[in-house]
């Protein structure tokens, strides 16, 4: 697998259209041309640090809006 900064800072959403992260980097199959995970740095809060996490693309929905990639969950 092959690691491209292709969508970095692509903002993620939720389903309620909240802002909660950006899309660092993408893990793609150069073989197959797939994307299998997004690296995405979450926002945890304005005096928190940003925390990375390693999602399946699978996870994401479109959102209709461009430069957002739409994410079902609920923050806590």
């Amino acid at each position: 697998m092959l690691r491209a900064t292709l969508c970095m800072c692509l903002s993620m959403v939720t389903a309620a259209g909240d802002h909660i992260g950006e899309v660092e980097e993408l893990v793609i199959d150069a073989a197959r041309s797939d994307v299998h995970y997004v690296v995405a740095d979450f926002d945890l809060g304005w005096l928190s640090k940003e925390k990375p996490a390693v999602l399946p693309l699978a996870t994401f929905v479109r959102t209709g809006t461009t430069g957002h990639l739409g994410l079902d969950i609920t923050p806590s």
